[in-house]
């Protein structure tokens, strides 16, 4: 039986109940509204959708992707979703998610919204992306996240980082309100924070063996290397990226980095 369904950007408005064996369902950017009863899906996309609500009894759900699904009730992730382990949300202005019930989140992605609750502790979460999240509480990253490796904070209101995030290796804070880091974060290998309140980094960071890092430059001269380690072949990079010319390059060397992911 059917397993796999792509109908992305078709015309069609409705789906049949008959699909019980379907693993893998695609209606992004169609007029689809619900989604009927498949025991067994494991993957949904309705991205750009119409999709007004999630079917609770789709509890099998680990994959979902939901960007852009204006018509989405304030809190659509439903609570029997227990084995969720990836959400993209971006782009929903509106949606209001309760993250308490989402404990085996792996990657969450929820850029560009408004999210009036603070992030729950996420023991599972590797990868947090909340570029331009634009929430009331600036201290969102209130919870536990051990085993975060990845986080994107670009453009964001967050002002303050938690503790205890001694596992995260990527940092991508530039043009945020961040104003400080925490002192246990020393796993860290890349660390973008060009256009924050940060101005130093803390002591604990002196003789961290960074593989890149780019933040603003105080002393205005451009590209200035700093090696923390002298037999250490990694380099680290602080720039003024007021200046138009060193922003470029940064950018350019920002898709390299992200390019190994």
């Amino acid at each position: 039986e059917l397993e796999n369904l792509n109908i992305c950007k078709t015309q069609i408005q409705e789906l049949p109940i008959t699909f019980i064996k379907l693993k893998t369902l695609d209606i992004s950017q169609t007029s689809i509204t619900t989604i009927p009863n498949y025991p067994e899906l494991v993957k949904l996309y309705c991205n750009y959708s119409k999709i007004k609500e999630l079917n609770n009894n789709l509890i099998n759900i680990e994959i979902l992707s939901i960007h852009s699904c204006i018509y989405l009730k304030c809190d659509p992730i439903p609570p029997t979703y227990i084995k969720l382990k990836y959400l993209y949300a971006s782009d929903n202005w509106d949606i209001m998610i309760d993250f308490s019930k989402l404990k085996q989140l792996e990657s969450l992605v929820i850029s560009r919204s408004t999210v009036t609750k603070y992030l729950d502790s996420l023991e599972n979460l590797s990868y947090l992306c909340i570029d331009e999240i634009k929430n009331s509480d600036t201290n969102f990253l209130r919870g536990s996240y051990p085993k975060l490796k990845r986080l994107s904070m670009v453009a964001s209101s967050v002002r303050k980082l938690p503790t205890g995030l001694i596992k995260l290796e990527s940092l991508y804070a530039y043009f945020s309100k961040l104003e400080e880091l925490p002192p246990d974060m020393l796993s860290l290998k890349y660390l973008y924070i060009e256009n924050t309140g940060i101005t130093k980094l803390p002591n604990s960071y002196k003789n961290h063996k960074f593989t890149y890092i780019s933040m603003d430059n105080q002393d205005e001269e451009e590209n200035e290397v700093v090696n923390f380690h002298d037999d250490s072949p990694k380099i680290t990079t602080v720039c003024n990226c007021n200046n138009r010319t060193t922003k470029s390059r940064f950018f350019q060397k920002l898709k390299q980095i992200l390019s190994i992911f």
